[in-house]
């Protein structure tokens, strides 16, 4: 687990390079999400994200300890917390992560401020994601990233990256499904320390819902 909070704090940062200030558009339906018991549900995206068993939801406190920048992104689930990002200058939330209690896998929501609501915040998206993973390798770990391609997960269509890093003992995938709307750029950002985790991502993945 050392090592996967390790990770985390080398690449979080990455989830907020995107960000341009973009403000909300006049009259969208743009919001941050709930839970509903155990549920992450957003319906400005259109999404349904079920805890399943086996499964925990992250408490804030501890996606907080992943942020590198914390004077410029937001964390949690709350409406004064949605009021701040749509009017405040955070570059990116947090609203809520799960985690797998056995294999460590798990999954971080993740919303943006973009530049524009089309396929041009995804293309700059990978770019600077790239480009920050690069710069990474100087401290000794090897990033491989993926041409981006469209994806289906469960009910939800995106984009997907897949990255993976080596370490000198060990190999993380992480994969990031992107979907542009409004002058924001949702994303599910999840990461598999070992092969068992990618099976317990898949199922996860796979149990996604529209929420509407």
């Amino acid at each position: 687990m050392k090592k996967l909070v390790s990770f985390f704090s080398l690449v979080i940062l990455s989830l907020s390079l995107t960000a341009c200030g973009a403000k909300n558009s006049s009259g969208t339906s743009f919001n941050i999400g709930k839970l509903d018991n155990t549920n992450y549900i957003n319906t400005w995206i259109n999404i349904k994200i079920e805890q399943m068993s086996g499964w925990g939801v992250i408490p804030g406190d501890q996606l907080g300890q992943m942020v590198s920048d914390p004077n410029n992104v937001l964390v949690g689930l709350d409406d004064s917390k949605n009021n701040d990002f749509i009017n405040g200058n955070a570059s990116a939330i947090y609203p809520i992560g799960f985690i797998n209690i056995n294999s460590n896998a798990n999954l971080i929501v993740t919303i943006e401020k973009a530049s524009s609501n089309s396929n041009e915040a995804v293309n700059k998206y990978v770019d600077d994601l790239k480009a920050h993973l690069k710069d990474l390798e100087s401290q000794g770990t090897v990033f491989t990233v993926q041409d981006p391609k469209s994806a289906t997960i469960g009910e939800f269509q995106c984009t997907e990256i897949v990255t993976e890093a080596d370490f000198s003992d060990s190999k993380l995938v992480q994969n990031y499904y992107l979907k542009p709307k409004d002058n924001y750029l949702f994303v599910l950002m999840t990461t598999s320390p070992s092969d068992n985790g990618t099976n317990d991502i898949n199922d996860f993945l796979n149990n996604i819902k529209k929420a509407q």
